[in-house]
């Protein structure tokens, strides 16, 4: 796939590096040969991660008498892709240390929240693997902590999009002259992540994309980035959040390309928003 020149335009922001980890298993996934044991060699050389996998791996067991211990056993039962998901989830906040520690409790606790409700959402609406949507998800907002880290006033503007109840990429682009879609795809593509996740981030927020005929976007991409408003939207439920105005002005235009009325989009994010409590009440892992 084709990524649009606008993306690698020039930013004066740093971004990012890519946790070591990720540069990994990014690396590994683009391997006709890929060999497990090369992937469980990686995990089990962070053990947090690889405690983590083991739980989860334990979790999905069929039978619990069967207690897996072994890193090559758990990412044979998991799969390559989930277990990306999961050192996604573990690696990503450390590639923003200056972040204030409040913001970034905040903002990883919404995305790790969005993205196992886009996991949910994708056993609704066909077209995406759960451990895509999932990475989706969690990294659909990750311009924000960037521009948070260079733009001291960021959280005032934040707080001016929802007074002013407007999407926070319209008033990112009246001050900073770019926005967290943009800036996002920038850190996805910088980090090598697969083209469609890049492209989604980057353009989840165009006026253009969920109207007739879509822009030049793909229709996978364009349903994955509508995917990641109904995700958003409950996740903030479950969370207790204020609803985001993104919600009011291009959840409902995602909802209609989705083929969903008003009733039935409010009626999926509440369910998702449900499932989300129930699993963060079970102690999940990754919530």
């Amino acid at each position: 796939m084709q990524l649009d020149a606008e993306l690698i335009e020039h930013t004066d922001m740093v971004l990012p590096s890519c946790p070591e980890i990720l540069t990994e298993l990014f690396s590994m996934l683009g391997q006709s040969d890929l060999d497990l044991r090369n992937v469980a060699a990686l995990i089990a050389a962070d053990p947090a991660l690889f405690g983590m996998v083991l739980r989860k791996a334990n979790s999905v067991t069929e039978s619990r008498q069967v207690s897996l211990r072994d890193p090559l056993q758990a990412v044979t039962r998991l799969g390559v892709q989930r277990v990306l998901s999961i050192a996604s989830a573990v690696a990503a906040p450390s590639a923003f240390p200056e972040l204030p520690h409040a913001f970034a409790e905040r903002f990883w606790q919404l995305s790790r929240a969005t993205a196992e409700a886009a996991r949910l959402v994708s056993h609704k609406i066909p077209g995406h693997t759960e451990d895509d949507a999932y990475l989706f998800g969690l990294f659909r907002d990750c311009g924000i902590p960037l521009l948070m880290i260079h733009h001291s006033d960021y959280q005032d503007m934040l707080q001016e999009a929802i007074t002013q109840n407007v999407p926070s990429t319209h008033v990112e682009y009246q001050r900073y002259d770019t926005n967290h879609a943009l800036v996002g795809g920038l850190i996805a593509l910088h980090w090598k992540m697969p083209d469609e996740i890049v492209l989604a981030i980057r353009h989840q927020h165009d006026a253009v994309l969920f109207g007739e005929g879509g822009g030049t976007m793909p229709p996978h991409i364009r349903t994955l980035a509508a995917m990641g408003f109904f995700a958003a939207a409950a996740a903030r439920h479950a969370l207790g959040e204020i609803e985001d105005p993104e919600w009011t002005w291009c959840g409902r235009q995602a909802a209609t390309y989705l083929g969903y009325n008003s009733k039935e989009a409010e009626e999926l994010v509440q369910d998702v928003a449900e499932a989300l409590r129930e699993v963060k009440q079970a102690g999940g892992s990754l919530f």
